[in-house]
């Protein structure tokens, strides 16, 4: 059974001297038998870093102690390359001396798996916080916050503590109710929501003009919402001061076009006076009231 076990088993004793070793452990560490490992120390197969903590389950094993609990180790294969092992031993007899046989499972994989998911997660993470658009995730079964980014607090003006655990409706982010219920609409009949521009409250009560887009994901199960928004309250300020610039400019070119017009009827009439008073003797009441 041993022999054809997908599990690696290795027996030691004498201080931690390997005299067996299966086919699935030879395998685990790329030899091609038992024989190229029997007789060298299982310390030399593992990882520096945790030798000494194997040598010392090594002389708890052989002082005929409990079985040891499963533990991670790191094993250097003949290739060089580190592989992962859950280890759990317990002492036995060999050839008439004490001994401890260890039952190595390959870890290797799933660590690798769990590596490549742990570097998954920091990228998202630094992307998450490093954006310079605002960023928020949701719980789509109740709208709970689950995270924001630094970018959500500047705009916003609430503290991380302070949003995380509850919804946008507790902290007074939505002026409008009808907006909030529109977009909520849209997500949950699985419309895109791209660009749309919206108007929160900001934790001082001033308002904050956002361009946001919107999209469901599942985050361990759990259908959620990525938020990503962009502040377009200078912007929006500055097309209104545009436009209101605009307004005067149009008025003044009115009230130009006007006293222009004014100015030319002013001109005719005193053209008219002055020939008047040309006709009109001099020293009369005439005259002088032209």
């Amino acid at each position: 059974i041993i022999e054809r076990t997908g599990d690696g088993v290795f027996t030691y004793r004498d201080g931690g001297i390997l005299v067996y070793a299966n086919p699935a452990f030879c395998h685990f560490l790329g030899y091609d038998s038992s024989a190229e490992l029997r007789g060298r120390p299982v310390v030399e197969l593992v990882h520096p870093e945790e030798q000494g903590l194997v040598e010392a389950r090594i002389l708890a094993l052989l002082s005929a102690s409990p079985p040891t609990p499963p533990m991670p180790v790191r094993f250097v294969a003949r290739d060089g390359l580190v592989r992962w092992a859950e280890t759990r031993g317990f002492g036995v007899t060999y050839e008439g001396a004490p001994a401890a046989t260890v039952i190595a499972r390959d870890l290797s994989d799933r660590r690798l798996a769990d590596e490549a998911l742990r570097a998954s997660e920091e990228r998202f993470y630094k992307i998450f916080q490093a954006n310079p658009a605002a960023i928020s995730i949701t719980r789509l079964s109740d709208d709970t916050f689950v995270d924001v980014n630094d970018r959500f607090v500047a705009a916003t003006g609430f503290a991380r503590a302070e949003v995380v655990g509850h919804t946008g409706v507790e902290l007074g982010l939505w002026p409008s109710p009808e907006a909030r219920a529109q977009l909520d609409r849209a997500i949950r009949s699985g419309q895109k929501v791209r660009d749309v521009e919206v108007r929160l409250r900001r934790r001082s009560g001033e308002p904050v003009d956002l361009q946001m887009s919107m999209e469901t994901f599942s985050a361990g199960g759990d259908p959620c919402v990525f938020v990503l928004a962009h502040d377009i309250t200078e912007k929006k300020q500055l097309e209104q001061q545009l436009r209101q610039a605009q307004k005067m400019d149009a008025i003044g070119r009115l009230a130009g076009g006007v006293a222009h017009d004014f100015n030319n009827i002013l001109t005719a009439v005193r053209g008219y006076a002055q020939l008047l008073i040309d006709q009109l003797a001099l020293g009369t009441a005439a005259h002088d009231a032209a």
